[in-house]
């Protein structure tokens, strides 16, 4: 409320400008990112200095960032690699273009910039490190389970490394073809086309979907386990650097 009122008494748009900064900081230490967002957007950036318009333009970056939005954290890092014309300046907000390079799984230029920041910062690493760092996770393809899946029922579950979900898979669609190849024999047409062959047509095309969704499920963990890794690295170097 104070900035809220230092905002509304202030004639120029550095101040009301900073009071917004200082609103948003804040917020964000409550948690209330969005809040702090859209402190950040009523900012005049067209008339205040550059050295508070970095200030807020960093903040809004690092804000998207924690709201879980990295495209637009993305589009604001560009805007201040716009903004500022001084190369070393761009350091100060390396770590947030790494972490947000890395969630959007631009890994390749994520690498370079990491290679950069470990460079400034004059880190040492060993060999096992920078395996770990700069060695991208390999993904599975999500198509070829599903299409694997089509040629032979339950390949694409264990391709994407869930042996026993790919044998039940393996299991249910043999049982059901089974069961209607029986029925036919035995004269129980309509049951064996509709139960027998109705299942078999479930268990097949729901198994091909199924394995799709579990090599997705596998890429995200790999993701989310790799991506840590980078945030967890950066940030500690960052706090040691403070």
């Amino acid at each position: 409320m104070e900035y809220e009122r230092i905002y509304f008494v202030s004639r120029g748009s550095e101040e009301k400008s900073l009071a917004l900064l200082k609103k948003s900081y804040c917020q964000k230490k409550l948690g209330n990112y969005e809040s702090a967002i859209v402190s950040l957007t009523r900012a005049e950036n067209g008339k205040i200095s550059d050295s508070l318009k970095f200030l807020i333009s960093k903040e809004h970056a690092l804000l998207c960032y924690l709201n879980d939005d990295c495209s637009n954290a993305e589009l604001m890092l560009g805007q201040l690699d716009q903004l500022v014309k001084d190369t070393l300046k761009q350091y100060d907000y390396l770590y947030l273009k790494i972490i947000v390079k890395n969630e959007l799984m631009q890994w390749d230029e994520s690498t370079a910039l990491l290679k950069k920041y470990v460079k400034h910062n004059h880190v040492i690493l060993d060999e096992q490190t920078q395996e770990a760092l700069f060695k991208h996770p390999k993904l599975l393809n999500a198509k070829t389970a599903r299409v694997i899946s089509y040629i032979i029922p339950g390949s694409g579950q264990i391709y994407s490394g869930h042996v026993f979900r790919g044998l039940t898979s393996i299991g249910f669609q043999g049982g059901s073809l089974l069961y209607t190849i029986l029925a036919v024999q035995n004269k129980f047409y309509l049951t064996g086309i509709f139960t027998g062959f109705g299942l078999m047509q479930m268990f097949y095309f729901g198994g091909a979907r199924y394995a799709a969704f579990l090599a997705e499920k596998e890429n995200a963990k790999k993701s989310d386990a790799y991506n840590k890794k980078i945030r967890d690295f950066v940030l500690s170097v960052e706090s040691a650097s403070k």
